[in-house]
């Protein structure tokens, strides 16, 4: 029943942070993140109350965060990827947009689900009936009992202004009952980067005569992709166990803690200059800790929880939890934003250039 109103722009092949082409609503002057920015921008400026984007390292969360909207990346699986143009094909996580996380949950429950030509779609339990959740629990104190992890340096690289904001979300999660308790998260084996860029390789092969034609911070990247598709299959093989191996310890850090969900910035940085993006991408860096997410298939939100007094933007917070886990996972976020209820404020839009 939903209309469509037209399509949003992405970071070139989906590959970056940068979606230079799209200005950040609440400062044209910034980014909004990437790759799904045109995504994110497009909700925060009300072009449109939902949109749809990708996250194969942190491509729904760095712009929800800088675009003051909140975003579902769910279990690997859950939301099938058939049609899309792959990055990594093993990592790509399509998910929902909209101001509230109420409002992405309610299109999660649209797009999630078995879908018969994407096998991955029927390996795990079928979607909740009636949706996902849509309401905060109730009391006043409703995360009573929670357990969230908070990973050791999380906030480390956090800028004071920043650091201030995910400290008072942390004040908040603590009156709402929620018990913190301090985790040393996994680190992901440097050894996945080499099978990233094979995958990505095993698509941009195609155009291997065209690589000038790709935005040049981006061509010597996509270079090496394809090169490395001479990555012998044994050792890719020996990355894919090096990643079994990853998930399970982040199962068991919420095992060994008894944790429902774990809590990190939604990025690191306070506002980035569009021109100052050059050379960043989803494989050479990125502006929050986030592949923990992607690595392991778990699902993640996140949701706006303040400006920043120096930028005016936006800054989020994520969420995870162990894989499948949505419905609980979306439940202690909406407890939360109903407490943080940042998500209502909305920038100030420049009147349009000519009447359509």
């Amino acid at each position: 029943g939903a209309v469509l109103l037209g399509h949003v722009h992405t970071d070139e092949f989906a590959i970056g942070v940068v979606t230079p082409q799209v200005a950040n609503p609440w400062n044209p002057r910034y980014s909004p993140g990437g790759s799904s920015g045109g995504s994110a921008a497009a909700v925060a400026a009300r072009f449109a109350p939902l949109s749809v984007g990708s996250d194969t390292g942190g491509s729904l969360r760095l712009p929800a965060s800088a675009c003051g909207v909140s975003t579902i990346k769910p279990t690997y699986g859950r939301v099938t990827s058939h049609g899309m143009i792959p990055l990594t094909w093993t990592r790509d996580h399509p998910g929902p947009i909209g101001h509230s996380l109420a409002d992405a949950s309610l299109l999660l429950g649209v797009l999630a689900g078995e879908e018969t030509d994407d096998p991955v779609t029927a390996g795990g339990p079928g979607v909740p009936e009636g949706g996902y959740p849509l309401t905060p629990p109730a009391g006043a104190t409703p995360l009573a009992g929670v357990r969230i992890g908070l990973p050791h340096g999380a906030t480390d690289r956090l800028a004071p202004e920043l650091r201030r904001l995910f400290d008072e979300f942390l004040a908040t999660a603590r009156a709402l009952g929620a018990e913190l308790v301090p985790v040393s998260m996994p680190h992901p084996p440097e050894s996945l980067l080499a099978g990233d860029t094979a995958e990505m390789g095993a698509y941009h092969r195609q155009f291997a005569d065209r690589i000038g034609e790709y935005r040049i911070d981006l061509a010597l990247l996509v270079s090496a992709a394809v090169a490395s598709l001479a990555l012998p299959v044994a050792d890719y093989f020996s990355l894919e166990q090096d990643r079994l191996r990853y998930q399970h310890q982040y199962n068991a850090m919420f095992r060994d803690h008894e944790l429902d969900v774990i809590a990190l910035p939604g990025a690191l940085d306070d506002g980035c200059p569009r021109d100052a993006f050059a050379g960043l991408s989803v494989l050479s860096g990125v502006a929050g800790d986030v592949q923990w997410a992607n690595y392991t298939g778990a699902p993640a939100v996140s949701f706006p929880v303040g400006r920043s007094a120096v930028t005016g933007l936006p800054f989020g917070v994520q969420l995870g939890a162990l894989p499948w886990q949505e419905s609980g996972l979306i439940s202690v976020g909406l407890a939360l934003q109903e407490a943080l209820p940042v998500w209502r404020e909305v920038p100030t839009v420049a009147p349009a250039a000519r009447e359509l």
